[in-house]
């Protein structure tokens, strides 16, 4: 079987694309379809097709020139899947430019396994090089054929959205030789030197960035996460001869007061097998907790400190994986 894909232009390309994604939804997402459901009560299929049609299009310019959604054909003409694309809606603290974002990428289930997803990568990978960017997308945890499809295609995970639930009683956690207490003023240089470190190494996964353009986009981090209104807090680790050797800092998030979030972190390469990164991780995890949040989120990139690993022995759960396509450095 032979396909071709286009650009959606006409009419009956946006009422496919919009078809078969609220289709997808019924299935495949089951959270987000009882959310449309719950906000659309009493509505008939077609009717929450239409607030599914109006919801998307509240939540994306399809109109952008970065914004692109892709229709495969067979050879009878019958529409076979889509592709949706465009410049990411965020960048993450180490991006220096937003990647192009595979949105949603679904292949009718008539037309499944026949290679027809590789096809629609391919033409996305071709836009994103139009536009000098990376492609990066997000893909659930639990996806394993799409990530093995990814995977053969080039894509690296770049970082792993991880979660826990905090249990009822949270204790901190002592390291024989060191001690964990709040930022003081006199750690604010040692804190930057650590979390440069990092930070150079998350940078340089995607961009070979300059050094020095590096460290200046770090201070306008640091100045960034300084003002955050809110509660939050740094905790550091100091030796017993009075070395800083890591820290991490932790906050609340903006999308719900129940749920903490671990804004930056770092330890010392030669302090990363003492029990250092745990003993932080327990102090945000009991600082979470005695602020009345249940919930502690980390953003977790391939060249943290922090590996998945550890956080998966204290019971973190990844929910997907943010996968990224090295394209901008082969223009």
């Amino acid at each position: 079987m032979n396909f071709i894909v286009n650009r959606a232009e006409h009419e009956e390309d946006w009422n496919f694309f919009y078809s078969l994604s609220f289709e997808t939804l019924k299935v495949h997402r089951k959270p987000n379809y009882d959310q449309l459901v719950n906000s659309n009560p009493d509505k008939s299929d077609s009717e929450l097709l239409a607030a599914h049609r109006k919801a998307l299009k509240e939540y994306f310019d399809f109109e952008s020139p970065q914004a692109r959604v892709f229709i495969a054909v067979n050879d009878d003409g019958t529409r076979c899947g889509y592709l949706w694309m465009g410049e990411r809606s965020n960048a993450d603290y180490w991006d220096f430019q937003k990647p192009q974002w595979i949105y949603d990428i679904v292949v009718d289930p008539r037309f499944q396994r026949n290679g027809l997803g590789k096809i629609l990568l391919r033409e996305a990978e071709k836009f994103a090089l139009e536009m000098h960017r990376d492609l990066g997308l997000n893909v659930y945890e639990e996806n394993t054929s799409a990530i093995n499809l990814y995977r053969k295609e080039g894509y690296l995970i770049k970082c792993i959205p991880m979660s826990k639930k905090l249990p009822e009683e949270v204790s901190e956690e002592i390291i024989d030789g060191y001690s964990i207490r709040e930022l003081s003023e006199d750690d604010a240089d040692a804190v930057r030197t650590l979390g440069l470190t990092s930070y150079h190494n998350m940078v340089k996964y995607s961009k070979d960035i300059p050094d020095d353009q590096v460290i200046i986009k770090y201070d306008e981090y640091l100045e960034k996460i300084n003002k955050i209104d809110g509660n939050h807090c740094t905790f550091v680790a100091e030796s017993d001869d009075g070395e800083v050797v890591g820290f991490v800092f932790v906050g609340g998030t903006t999308f719900s007061d129940k749920v903490g979030e671990i804004y930056d972190s770092a330890v010392g390469s030669t302090h990363k097998d003492t029990g250092i990164v745990e003993a932080l991780i327990a102090q945000a995890e009991f600082w979470t907790s005695t602020n009345n949040m249940s919930i502690l989120y980390y953003l977790l990139h391939s060249y943290d400190d922090i590996t998945q690993e550890l956080l998966e022995s204290h019971g973190y759960t990844a929910s997907g994986f943010f996968m990224e396509k090295d394209l901008a450095r082969k223009i």
